[in-house]
């Protein structure tokens, strides 16, 4: 049943009743209302069962080569059937002679109707199944590749927190001898980082607001490490359904702290500004650079991974911008919102 369903869609119908309809109308002509009706209904059954079993071998003996010609044979082949059976059991049931002319007109009528219903059936049928498929490895790529996005951007997300971790329990480990009161608060506020980490690992995307609040506590350890000697500020307005992927601002911000520190002894202000549209959301973070006292390059998160996570996130290249204007080192981040 689920065969004859799949193939007899309403298009194969009007098909078959109009060859019926047809083939009946060769009897009208003649005045044979009974022969009519029984031709009707012998070619209607002899079309059902002989296409139904094409259908089967097609199955059986399925080809992947010349498909579309392989088919057009097998419903030539199920046409020259059905029409034999269909005067077989026409036969059986009225007493008319098989050189009768009037038999003769009708068979000729309907032997080209099932032929070319049969080709149009297994042709349909054989389209059908090529699409489903298709549509199934489609599918099958759709999901490795959504599978190999996820896992890349699992990878990335945990390249975040190793570099910093280690510079927060070196500077614990500095602290615990010579200030005891500020490592306690400073593992306080290192704790409750993972614990923001952890709980926003697996949101796809966070209220803007609430990653200025895991920036925040990003940043109050960053000046615990630096004492005093770390100003950042945060300008700007956004709307309260402003959103954001997790963890973009915070290896950002260790780029422009570890490139605006080293080799300055005083204080360095990092000026971070925001502006929000309906459509897009901007992120400006600025810090000055010294060139007579740059970092070693190390083994960091990096712009090249955020670069790639804006990639894989909105199928852009050019939502990260970082530049030098004179002193100053320039990134922008943009931020498609959902609702755009």
């Amino acid at each position: 049943m689920q065969l004859f369903k799949d193939t007899f869609r309403f298009p194969l119908l009007l098909w078959l009743i109009a060859a019926i309809v047809g083939t009946c109308a060769v009897y009208y002509a003649e005045g044979k209302i009974g022969y009519a009706i029984t031709d009707g209904l012998t070619s209607a059954t002899a079309f059902t069962l002989t296409v139904m079993a094409a259908l089967y071998i097609m199955r059986s003996y399925p080809t992947y080569v010349a498909a579309i010609a392989y088919a057009i044979l097998i419903g030539c082949a199920a046409g020259i059937v059905s029409n034999s059976l269909a005067g077989l059991l026409f036969h059986l049931i009225n007493d008319v002679p098989a050189d009768n002319a009037l038999y003769e007109n009708a068979a000729s009528a309907r032997f080209l109707a099932h032929c070319i219903a049969a080709c149009w059936a297994i042709s349909f049928h054989v389209l059908k199944e090529k699409n489903n498929s298709l549509e199934e490895k489609i599918n099958r790529i759709a999901d490795v590749a959504t599978l190999h996005k996820e896992a890349e951007l699992f990878k990335l997300r945990q390249q975040i927190q190793p570099h910093f971790l280690y510079n927060s329990l070196n500077s614990i480990n500095s602290l615990i001898l010579i200030n005891p009161s500020q490592a306690q608060l400073m593992i306080g506020k290192l704790s409750d980082f993972l614990r923001l980490s952890v709980k926003r690992d697996t949101h796809g995307v966070v209220l803007l607001s609430d990653e200025l609040d895991y920036i925040n506590t990003y940043l109050d350890i960053e000046t615990l490490r630096f004492n005093d000697r770390l100003k950042v500020s945060i300008t700007g307005s956004y709307q309260p359904h402003t959103t954001i992927p997790p963890f973009l601002v915070q290896p950002i911000l260790e780029n422009a702290i570890k490139y605006g520190l080293y080799g300055n002894t005083g204080e360095v202000l990092i000026p971070i500004h925001i502006s929000d549209t309906d459509t897009l959301l901007q992120l400006r973070i600025e810090n000055p650079v010294n060139d007579e006292n740059m970092p070693t390059v190390g083994t960091g998160f990096g712009l090249e991974g955020i670069r790639r996570r804006l990639f894989l996130l909105f199928g852009r290249d050019d939502l990260l911008r970082a530049e030098r204007e004179n002193s100053t080192f320039i990134t922008t981040i943009r931020i498609p919102q959902q609702d755009a």
